[in-house]
């Protein structure tokens, strides 16, 4: 049997001989040939090959031990083939020398495993080969995200409503990656004086925008966008400007508390009635919204009776000042006026309306009206033991019109405060309210006693009660000669009662005096 990997010729001698004592034989010469046979080739296979995404041309051994077969020298050479599939992934494909070095450069963004076939084969006529399979792994590594941006600048308008539009497209998570971890982050910054938006703007991870502008807000806000994976690599930043456009508002202002005044009349002004004025919310630092600015004072109830001609009616001026003139208030109740006011542009916007009221009280206590001097007028309050707990008005010369009033003019002011001119009961309140008169001022003054509707038959004003009486020995204390109710002098008659000196007269009902109230 021929050694193994062995061949050649070899001569030899055979001999026959016959199997018995003294038997003969016979030889002859033998030529062995063992043909050689070619042998296929071999090598030893290397590892897995792994590399990183994206990284350089690769070189390294990777076949080793190559033979041609025993004893044989044929030429070798290696090629590597690799599926379509696995091809796709290299830029320059795998590739491998004699020596078993082994080439190749990763295509861009390209990653998986790729299986190929490394063949050894003779350079000859019908060369016998061998194969061995490779393996090349090409790890992924993570690359940036990317997105398109849209138009660099968007516009709305001041109040207008929530915004949301498509803005950001082609949005991925990198070559050939796949995260559905992306999110857009958005920082904006903004020189307004005040806050632009009441849902500040964002980008959902499939590229829509959206964003509310405050109430009464404009300018324009700068924002930085990018998209980030979950690694937390960046896109490159993409930059949008969003631009509120201003709309004029209308100008506002805060009125103060309502003027309560005294019933007398006069010019009355209220610097900084109004305050807070505003061209509008947000719009008095911009000189584009600035308008000039009036105040409008209409629709006043009572105005005829309570303000004093045209001149006299309410006006609030540019700075607020509220001025106006009021006529006496005759009545003893209160009365106000109510007037609506507006901050108007000129020729423009107008405020929304905004009520004020003028309250212009009664006269106050310890005073009266006295229309003759159009005033409320002081009194001095007195008060008597006969009679306790009544209030006696003393109206003196300092603080009348001329002086005094005329009987009539008198009673008139007594029936304002709902009284009448003084009832003196007996002697005791008449000499104790002549003693507190006289400690105050002069000592004559009107009484409530008249003969006005019978000749020489005196009443009170306050009822029908006459002058003679049990408490009134000989009818009260007159004067000597009076009542004399003196016609020759007086046509009209002497038919009102004054007192005087502690003692009463029958005088002119037209004679100016001070009088008393009760």
């Amino acid at each position: 049997m021929p050694a193994a990997e062995v061949s050649g010729s070899t001569n030899c001698s055979a001999t026959l001989t016959e199997q018995m004592v003294g038997g003969l034989s016979a030889s002859g010469s033998l030529v062995i040939t063992v043909t050689a046979v070619n042998d296929p080739p071999s090598f030893t296979a290397g590892a897995v090959v792994t590399v990183a995404e994206d990284s350089a041309a690769y070189s390294g051994a990777w076949a080793s031990n190559m033979s041609a077969g025993p004893g044989e020298s044929q030429p070798l050479a290696f090629t590597v083939d690799c599926s379509p599939a696995s091809a796709a992934l290299f830029m320059a494909l795998p590739a491998m020398d004699a020596s078993g070095v082994l080439t190749f450069t990763p295509g861009a963004n390209a990653f998986g495993n790729a299986s190929c076939t490394v063949r050894l084969t003779e350079q000859e006529a019908g060369g016998l080969s061998a194969t061995a399979p490779l393996s090349i792994v090409i790890t992924p590594v993570n690359d940036p995200p990317s997105f398109t941006a849209g138009p660099s600048s968007i516009t709305v308008t001041e109040d207008s409503s929530a915004y949301a539009a498509q803005w950001a497209s082609a949005i991925s998570a990198g070559p050939g990656e796949n995260d559905p971890a992306l999110v857009f982050i958005v920082s904006c910054s903004s020189s307004a004086a005040f806050t632009m938006f009441s849902a500040s703007p964002q980008l959902t991870n499939a590229g829509l925008l959206t964003f509310t502008p405050a109430p009464n807000a404009y300018g324009s806000s700068v924002c930085n966008l990018t998209l980030v994976d979950s690694g937390g690599l960046r896109s490159a930043s993409q930059q949008l400007t969003v631009t509120i456009s201003p709309v004029n508002d209308a100008p506002s202002f805060k009125l103060g508390s309502s003027p309560f005044l005294p019933a007398n009349p006069g010019t009355f002004t209220y610097p900084n009635f109004a305050s807070n004025i505003s061209q509008g919310v947000n719009e008095d630092a911009s000189p584009e919204l600035h308008f000039p600015l009036q105040f409008k004072v209409i629709s006043c109830t009572n105005a005829a009776i309570m303000f004093d001609g045209v001149t006299g009616q309410p006006t609030i001026s540019a700075a607020g000042s509220l001025s106006f003139k009021l006529t006496v208030n005759p009545n003893n109740v209160e009365r106000s006026s109510r007037c609506q006011v507006q901050l108007q542009e000129v020729g423009g916007l107008a405020s929304t309306s905004t009520f004020m009221t003028i309250v212009q009280s009664r006269c106050q206590v310890g005073t009266a009206y006295v229309s003759q001097s159009g005033y409320c007028e002081p009194y001095t309050s007195l008060s008597i033991p006969a009679n306790p707990g009544v209030e006696y008005a003393l109206f003196t010369a300092e603080s009348l019109y001329s002086g005094g009033l005329k009987w009539s003019d008198a009673q008139t002011v007594c029936s304002s405060m709902g009284r009448g001119l003084v009832k003196l009961a007996d002697a005791t309140q008449d000499a104790q309210l002549y003693s507190a008169v006289t400690a105050v001022t002069g000592n004559q003054y009107w009484i409530g006693l008249n003969d006005q509707a019978m000749e020489s038959i005196y009443r009170w004003v306050s009822d029908s009660s006459l002058l003679v009486s049990a408490n009134w020995p000989n009818g009260g204390p007159w004067l000597p000669g009076q009542p004399n109710d003196s016609k020759a002098t007086n046509p009209s008659g002497e038919d009102c009662v004054q007192m005087a000196g502690g003692k009463w007269q029958d005088i002119d009902c037209n004679s100016l005096s001070t009088f008393i109230c009760a």
